[in-house]
Order: structure tokens, then sequence, then C-alpha cells
């Protein structure tokens, strides 16, 4: 009898020993790996987000931002972390671009990640310097075309979403422009206001002071993405001169390869959640980013689609970064 006793008591230490390991690790933070410094529009998402996305997953969400390499750097970090479901990166659409940039990446784009969920988009804007005579996309191609090669665009740098989608509207639009990269959108942004650069393709949060300030005009949105609050009463870069053309940025949350596929399930549903709430909305709209859900398997195909696309333009640029 006095063995069953022990067999018992020795039975529920150890449930009761399991279930606080349990409950410890539930309560274990889980990371939010921004790959770039504060203050940029992934950090700004996180920081939206984090709260709502801890109460819908009854864990808390440390931000930690490892800013680097084009993002490579802190993206790298996740990769390389347990498959447990507690470590996190909220990417951007560089993801896809930076293979077909970097000669050496420390990932694979793909197949080190498990796809968690899409949760946004942003559009962004053709802003030209007032200095140049154009008011319309029309003008602007129909300048561009009587004067090739004498236009320039600043960009946020080598690869950057300024960078490609600036290439992507000369090739549609059949214009030779030139690039000139700087470290910053704010950097390339100060340039066209003092009317050294003629034109630039900011995202829409940062064409906010193409909006009011005189030294330079917003053409139009490249999306439909975006095209809202003060940027609705923009055409689309569609509509009024190069027909077919499309371009926005997304985000989206990554977990490492090997991540269990019932943790993915559940972080996934607490990110709908959080990404459903009326203040989380808000916040991102503000900031000219639009709430937009995809599942794991919806995204991983997105991002698959994304990255083929993306290397045929990154390889017509001929932009290679070290």
């Amino acid at each position: 009898m006095m063995a069953n006793f022990l067999r018992s008591t020795r039975f529920i230490l150890a449930l009761a020993t399991g279930l606080c390991a349990f409950a410890a690790h539930a309560a274990d933070p889980v990371r939010l790996v921004v790959p770039f410094a504060a203050g940029g529009t992934q950090d700004l998402m996180a920081r939206v987000i984090q709260n709502a996305l801890g109460q819908a997953l009854g864990e808390p969400i440390i931000i930690e931002n490892r800013a680097g390499a084009g993002g490579t750097v802190g993206t790298a970090t996740v990769a390389a972390s347990a498959p447990n479901g507690k470590t996190l990166a909220l990417v951007a659409s560089n993801h896809t671009s930076n293979p077909w940039l970097y000669p050496k990446m420390p990932y694979d784009a793909l197949a080190s990640f498990a796809p968690v969920a899409m949760i946004g988009k942003t559009g962004f804007a053709l802003v030209v310097s007032s200095a140049l005579p154009v008011h319309t996309v029309a003008e602007l191609v129909d300048y561009a075309k009587r004067h090739p090669n004498q236009l320039n665009y600043a960009s946020a740098g080598n690869g950057s979403n300024g960078h490609l989608g600036m290439a992507l509207f000369a090739q549609m639009a059949g214009i030779q422009l030139q690039h000139i990269p700087f470290k910053s959108t704010g950097e390339a942004m100060t340039d066209v206001l003092a009317g050294r650069s003629h034109l630039i393709m900011p995202a829409t949060i940062g064409a906010v002071p193409a909006v009011s300030d005189k030294r330079a005009r917003i053409l139009g949105m490249t999306s439909k993405v975006g095209h809202t609050g003060m940027f609705a009463n923009f055409p689309l870069v569609a509509d009024a001169g190069v027909q077919g053309f499309n371009y926005d940025a997304w985000y989206g949350l990554l977990a490492p390869a090997g991540t269990p596929r019932v943790r993915i399930e559940q972080l996934h549903a607490a990110a709908e959640k959080a990404m459903r709430q009326d203040s989380v909305r808000d916040a991102l709209q503000k900031a000219g980013i639009e709430p937009a859900l995809m599942g794991p398997d919806e995204f991983a195909a997105f991002l698959a689609a994304d990255y083929a696309e993306t290397g045929k333009l990154v390889k017509s640029t001929g932009a290679r970064l070290e």
C-alpha cells in the first residue's frame, strides 16, 4: 500500500512539474524581431500590433530591433532560432528581393521559414520636383521620352522599394531615368524638395511632405492600396498614363522552419484577431498601411510567386549589394 502511495505521489509530482513547466513556457515572451532600426515603417507596425497580438495570444510580446544589411541580419537570427514558436520576424517586401541583391545570404528566404501571416500592405506615390514642368503622369512620360536619361530619381538605396518601383515604372512607360541612391527615404525626399533630384517613389508615409509642400507634387498613386485619406484625390498611375502599372509593398510574420503546424495556426489566429481590432486598423491606416490578411498556406504561395517576380525585376535593374 505504501508503494502504491509513493508511486501515486511521484506521478502527481511529475504531472505538476510538467504542468508548471508548460505554464512557464507559455508565459515566456515571444520575440518579435524587426530587422530594421527603430522609427521605420516596420518598427511602427510592430509597436502598433504588439499589445493586441500579445493579448490575443495570451503571451507577452517583446520587440527586438536587429538592423543591418538590408534586414538580413535580424532575419538571420530568426532563421537560426529554435522552431518553438517563440521567435517571429516582421518582414517586408525586401525579404524576397534581398536574395537577388546579395551574393551571399545567411538563410534561404523561402525554405528557412514557416509563413505565419501576411498582415499589411502599403502603396507608393509618384512624386516630382515642382521644378520639373510636368503636372500629370502622361506629361512626365512625354517629357522623359523627349529628354532620355536626363531625368534622375532618388531612392532609399540600391534595391530599395523606391528603386525597384521606379525601375518598373520606367520599364512600363518606355523611358530612361538615372538612379541616385541615398541612405534613407528622408534624405532622398529632401533632395527632391531641394530640386536636385527630379523624381521619387516613396511609400505613402514617406510621401506625406509632398501633399502640402509646394516644392513637390504628387502625380499619382501606384496602387489602390493606401489610396485613401489624404491620398484619395490623387489619380492612380495606371489610370493616368501607364496602363497596367501596379506597385505596393507587403508586411508579414515568419517563424523558423520546422515550427509545429499547431503553433503556426495558433500564431496566425492571434495575428488575425489583433489585426481586426479597430484601434490597430485605425493606427495603421493613419500611417498609410492597409491591413491585409493571409493565412499560412496562402502566404507561402504568395511568397514563392513574389520571389520569382521580384527576381526578374531586380535582374532587369542590374542592382547588386555587397
